[in-house]
C-alpha cells in the first residue's frame, strides 16, 4: 500500500504563527510518521496579521512536508478570505490528493463546492473550525 496523501488548506500563510498556523505545524509531525504524505497549501497573505515566523523558519519546521503559499488577493473591505488568484492551480495540487483538510471556513465554503464539483465528488473532504462561527 502507498502513501496516503493529505493537503492542508490553511486560511492564511504559515508565518501568521496564530493558533491554527501552530496546530497544523504541530500536527504534520505525527500525521507524517503514521505515513501520510502532506502538503500544506495557505495563501501568501498574512491577512492583516504581522508575520511571526520567517518562511525559513516555517520550512524548517515543517521539514519534509511540502509547504506551497500561493497568489492571493483580498478584498478592499476585508482582509478575510484571502482568495486565490487561480483556482485551478489549488486544483491541480488537490487533484493528486485522497484527503483535503480545510483548517478554517474562510476558504472551505469558498473552494469546497468548486473543488468537488471539479472532481466530481470523488474527494474526501474535512473542514474543520479553528475560529468562533461569529468571527468579527
Amino acid at each position: 500500500m502507498g502513501m496516503f496523501n493529505l493537503i492542508i488548506i490553511n486560511h492564511a500563510s504559515l508565518r501568521v504563527s496564530g493558533g491554527t498556523e501552530i496546530f497544523i505545524l504541530d500536527i504534520v509531525k505525527y500525521l507524517k510518521d503514521m505515513g501520510f504524505r502532506i502538503t500544506v497549501l495557505a495563501p501568501n497573505s498574512t491577512l492583516g496579521e504581522p508575520e511571526r515566523t520567517p518562511l525559513e523558519v516555517v520550512r524548517r519546521e515543517l521539514g519534509e512536508v511540502d509547504y506551497r503559499e500561493f497568489a492571493s488577493f483580498e478584498l478592499p473591505l476585508f482582509k478575510k478570505p484571502a482568495l486565490p488568484k487561480n483556482v485551478s492551480e489549488i486544483l491541480k495540487i488537490v487533484k493528486e490528493a485522497d484527503l483535503v483538510y480545510f483548517s478554517n471556513y474562510y476558504l472551505q465554503g469558498l473552494l469546497t463546492a468548486k473543488i468537488r464539483w471539479s472532481l466530481r465528488n470523488k474527494l474526501s473532504i474535512i473542514a474543520g473550525i479553528h475560529s468562533p462561527l461569529l468571527h468579527n
